[in-house]
């Protein structure tokens, strides 16, 4: 994976203005690209679907979901390797 397709440190955009001098600081050191979109920080991304824009909000959900997806899938595997019933908390 190329590391221009790798998105890191979005949380440092959430809740942010473009303008603001800590945003400027950070997209600098960025690899992807960042612009703006109604004075807020969005982040552009090439997918297999073309260019998609992103806001950090966004990227952070798409994060926690696939985060989400592997914990299920690492249960699903212990609970098939126990073959024990396992009750949710």
């Amino acid at each position: 994976m190329p590391i221009l397709d790798t998105i890191f440190h979005v949380k440092r955009l959430i809740g942010r203005k473009f303008n603001e001098s800590s945003v400027q600081a950070d997209i600098k050191t960025f690899p992807f690209s960042v612009s703006e979109k109604n004075n807020k920080p969005v982040i552009k991304v090439n997918t297999d679907h073309g260019e998609r824009i992103f806001t950090p909000e966004e990227i952070s959900a798409l994060i926690l979901a696939k985060m989400r997806s592997i914990a299920v899938s690492v249960f699903l595997l212990i609970k098939s390797k126990l073959k024990t019933k396992i009750s949710h908390s």
